[in-house]
């Protein structure tokens, strides 16, 4: 879905084997806020947090690297609280 550093998490030969079969979502933690936070904008990110609820794992990469603002962690917030309710997250 987003391109990720050879030593990207989503990239790892043993996760890969862990969950080959399994429905997963991987990306970079700036790319899904902002994209989470335009679909904030535009009214549609009630579809847009379905992307990173629908599968059954989801990985998110490169946490913590930037700082968020009120709207960026509260869209971040509501898709951790959703997918807490749905499946497993690395």
């Amino acid at each position: 879905m987003h391109t990720r550093s050879t030593n990207s998490l989503s990239r790892s030969s043993k996760l890969n084997r862990c969950t080959s079969g399994i429905s997963r979502c991987s990306a970079k933690t700036v790319a899904m806020i902002t994209t989470l936070t335009r679909a904030l904008t535009e009214n549609r990110l009630e579809d847009k947090l379905k992307v990173y609820t629908i599968p059954r794992l989801l990985i998110i990469d490169e946490t913590g690297y930037l700082p968020m603002d009120y709207t960026e962690a509260n869209v971040f917030f509501q898709l951790i609280s959703r997918r807490d309710e749905k499946g497993p997250m690395i």
